[in-house]
């Protein structure tokens, strides 16, 4: 195994941090809304697991099958909301809902339902998939700005929050949600005209 990276505590305290937004996102992702999950868990509580398996010893890292570190991290904490989302406690976290036959048998309430269009899904994956690139390469030396582009994955949306979380003052996050929404504005109406016609 590979010895774990040297870093200062500020290191791991940004990797804290991008943990819990990434653990936010599939929080999101699994509709545990509220930001809270089964057994109680919010996606700090999952950051802070997987760094403690590291620094434990538990989980042992290995650079040929991560050579990035965060990489490696992240892959920690999308187990641990796995086996979150298969506990007892997650069963029941939705229940399905159940009827009392004429019989007295209980059965599961079965919703008819539209199936979605695959092709609109499939145009709704192609614009998502174009808006990406194009913000990525727009963007990719703006710190401030794809540190709110993972907080809004995350459903962090109030300026003051998302300035708390990146350290950043709320105008500096005002502004870069003014460059974000030219950029979007200007060349992301063209995605939509395209899908139109």
């Amino acid at each position: 195994m590979t010895e774990l990276p040297k870093l200062t505590n500020e290191e791991w305290q940004e990797c804290l941090e991008r943990l819990t937004l990434h653990a936010a996102k599939k929080f999101r992702f699994l509709g545990w809304t509220g930001r809270l999950g089964p057994r109680g868990k919010e996606p700090q509580d999952v950051a802070y697991e997987a760094i403690n398996k590291v620094l434990t010893g538990k989980r042992q890292y290995n650079k040929d099958v991560y050579p990035d570190f965060m990489n490696f991290l992240q892959s920690i904490v999308d187990s641990l909301i796995y086996h979150l989302s298969k506990s007892f406690e997650s069963k029941r976290f939705r229940p399905i809902p159940v009827t009392t036959t004429e019989q007295g048998d209980s059965e599961e309430v079965e919703f008819a339902g539209r199936e979605p269009n695959p092709a609109r899904i499939s145009i709704h994956k192609d614009i998502a998939e174009r808006v990406k690139g194009i913000l990525a390469k727009e963007f990719k030396d703006d710190v401030v700005v794809n540190g709110i582009l993972e907080c809004f994955e995350a459903d962090i949306t109030k300026p003051a929050e998302i300035a708390d979380l990146l350290e950043k003052d709320v105008k500096d996050i005002y502004n870069a949600q003014k460059r974000l929404q030219r950029v979007i504005e200007g060349k992301l109406q063209n995605l939509k005209m395209e899908h139109q016609k």
